[in-house]
């Protein structure tokens, strides 16, 4: 007797492997995509802090010459992520050249406000540093 075709059995165990490879390797991919996407948000708030950087050396006259060490945030020059994208000191997202995405949330911000001041009160040592206020 010649068989043509496969058994009910073994369809249902073909079906029940491939969804058990589907269970296992899904929560990988979330966790690779999420990974991708937290990894793209840190290098953008790289690139704004470089970019805040070029704007204050163009700017040094209006960067507070010391530092609040009890209040930093009061002692720092702000700009918004929007300013630096009109001066062209920051392009903006792929798709939107004016606009910048945290590719996390998806949250546009171009309303965020980046501090930029001293390290410190030590002109010798210190040095310009660059940071989104939350």
């Amino acid at each position: 007797m010649s068989r043509k075709g496969f058994t009910l059995v073994e369809v249902m165990a073909t079906i029940a492997i491939l969804g058990i490879l589907v269970i296992l390797v899904t929560p990988s991919i979330i966790d690779i995509r999420k990974d991708m996407l937290q990894k793209t948000y840190d290098s953008r708030v790289s690139l704004i802090k470089n970019a805040a950087l070029d704007y204050a050396n163009d700017n040094l006259d209006q960067v507070p010459v010391s530092v609040n060490t009890s209040l930093p945030d009061s002692s720092c020059l702000t700009v918004t992520i929007k300013k630096l994208i009109d001066d062209g000191y920051l392009a903006g997202s792929d798709n939107n050249k004016t606009e910048m995405h945290n590719p996390v949330t998806n949250e546009n911000m171009n309303s965020k406000i980046v501090c930029i001041r001293y390290s410190d009160n030590d002109v010798m040592n210190r040095k310009l540093m660059a940071y989104i206020m939350e």
